[in-house]
Order: structure tokens, then sequence, then C-alpha cells
């Protein structure tokens, strides 16, 4: 089974491209991420558990996927650059991971955002996930995390 490697798309006044990150990417990588991480995210480039978002030749988003009981799809990080959120990016983003997880035969997947986090909430449930449990107090300052699935169909 082959799976789709990129997604080219020509927006208005602009092109860009959807596909799994690669060693170039690396200090794009490091710039999304929360805690940074070079030797792990050398390691998720290898597994193709990064994807990457281009606009005109330039990173603008971005996900990191990791499995629970390594079968388990789960976004660990969507993120799209400041200034051009809101524009259906992340949406663009999540139909690829969507569809490479469908070709390679997964029927859920997770995500996750912090309970006070009422617009992550709402994109997740936008993009047809429901919530499906917490974790009570284990981010900073005791802030809970709510999880969320969505089948693929």
């Amino acid at each position: 089974m082959e799976v789709k490697r990129e997604a080219i798309i020509q927006g208005v006044n602009m092109k860009y491209m959807i596909r799994y990150a690669n060693w170039n990417d690396l200090e794009n990588c490091l710039m999304f991420e929360h805690h940074p991480d070079e030797a792990l995210l050398l390691t998720k480039i290898e597994l193709e558990q990064l994807i990457i978002l281009e606009i005109d030749g330039e990173a603008a988003g971005y996900v990191k996927i990791d499995y629970i009981w390594g079968s388990l799809p789960f976004i660990s990080l969507i993120k799209v650059r400041e200034g051009i959120r809101g524009k259906g990016y992340g949406t663009q983003l999540l139909k690829f991971l969507e569809n490479t997880l469908k070709e390679k035969g997964f029927s859920v997947l997770l995500s996750s955002s912090q309970v006070n986090e009422a617009g992550p909430q709402e994109w997740h449930r936008k993009q047809g996930f429901q919530e499906c449990g917490i974790l009570t107090g284990i981010n900073g300052e005791g802030i809970g995390e709510l999880f969320f699935k969505k089948a693929l169909f």
C-alpha cells in the first residue's frame, strides 16, 4: 500500500504544500515545538511522524504525531504560524493526516487541548472530534487536559 507523501494545493494568490517533514526541515520543526528536542525530532522525521505546511516555500504549519500503546495515533501538536490562523490551513493539515492514517488502516485519531483553551476545543469540535476524557492537573499550574477522538471513515 502506497501512502500519499504530499499534497500541493493552489490557493488564492499562493501555493501551499503539505508533506512529511524531511531532514532539511529540522530547524523549522524546532521552531514550532514547545519543548524542542533535536534527537527526538530526527527520529520522528525518519518515522514520518511530522507533517509540514509550506506556503510559497516557507514553513507555516506543523503536525506532530505520537502513537499511544504503539498503535493509536495521537496529535501531540498541531500549529499554524500566527498571522495566517483561521484560514483553513489547520483543517488542511488535519485532512492530510487523516487520509494518510486511513491509508495505513487506522480507524480513530486522538487529540487534546488544555481545559482552559476554548479556541482549540472549538476547533476540534468543528473538525468532528468528540470529547472522550480528561486528565486533571497534568499541566503547569494544575491545569487539566481534555482529550478528543475522531472516527476515520
